[in-house]
């Protein structure tokens, strides 16, 4: 995970692709998305070494209220993918707001 993640900053820095937007936050959703499938992949390759990347089998710390296995597997998942999605967006967001400042502000000029 850790490798895909660095290659993957690399790859945006080397392309000049470094932006912030909605279309970003969709790519990078998607990206996060396709490492949480690959982590759960390699930890039930790896199962016999109780393995646990990206916290996808189990929380990263016992008594988190949101992120705990008492309601199972499922209801935990449901809540770390939306944890994920929140996240990616906060981080996404200022971009997401500028980017709508300057369509306001095209849309402006030609009216």
């Amino acid at each position: 995970y850790h490798g895909g993640m660095i290659w993957y900053g690399i790859w945006l820095v080397k392309n000049k692709q470094v932006q912030f937007g909605m279309k970003q936050f969709v790519t990078n959703l998607i990206f996060v998305g396709i490492m949480v499938v690959l982590a759960i992949y390699i930890n039930s390759v790896l199962i016999v070494y109780e393995t646990n990347f990206m916290f996808v089998i189990a929380p990263p710390a016992k008594g988190i209220p949101l992120l705990n296995l008492n309601h199972g597997w499922h209801v935990y998942m449901a809540h770390y993918l939306c944890i994920l999605a929140l996240v990616t967006f906060l981080f996404e967001l200022p971009g997401i707001i500028i980017e709508k400042k300057k369509k306001k502000a095209i849309e402006a000029k030609t009216n």
